[in-house]
């Protein structure tokens, strides 16, 4: 595994070097880079991960987690619609909970690119008991459940 992963680390490089030697924007620069990257994607592909299709559609959801809006995009797989991937924008760039959020969504995307569900997820996500008026609420005790709720909404649609 660990030689794979050094192959794809270094075709993705081969394309960045390749990239940087042609002047300025040109159809060859391009192909060169998109050629790196397709071939990334089949080294990843052959390592047991799933290749997120280029363009897909998408949704986001606004959840609200310790006052601060949190803005949760899912990425849906064209065909099934299922969830593949995720990001999580609310603070500032740099920001000590974006950049967990960041590793969070890259996290759960790995997970939702293997199989394992939201559902799945969010079960392992801890929540602390509210009450909320008079109805006592599961509400998630981190970002990371934060983000799970908002794609579970939209997984539902709501």
């Amino acid at each position: 595994m660990r030689e794979r992963l050094v192959a794809i680390a270094n075709v993705a490089l081969e394309a960045i070097a390749q990239d940087n030697r042609t002047d300025g924007w040109s159809a060859e620069r391009g192909s060169a880079l998109r050629a790196g990257l397709m071939r990334v994607a089949a080294l990843a592909q052959a390592a047991g991960g799933s290749v997120t299709p280029e363009r897909r559609p998408s949704e986001t959801c606004t959840v609200i987690w310790r006052g601060q809006e949190i803005a949760v995009t899912a990425g849906f797989r064209p065909g099934t619609g299922a969830v593949i991937d995720v990001t999580a924008r609310g603070w500032r760039a740099g920001a000590d909970l974006q950049c967990l959020a960041d590793d969070a969504c890259g996290v759960i995307s790995a997970a939702l690119q293997r199989g394992v569900s939201v559902a799945e997820l969010r079960r392992l996500a801890g929540s602390a008991p509210v009450l909320c008026g008079g109805a006592e609420l599961d509400e998630p005790v981190s970002v990371i459940g934060a983000i799970l709720r908002g794609l579970e909404q939209l997984e539902r649609g709501s």
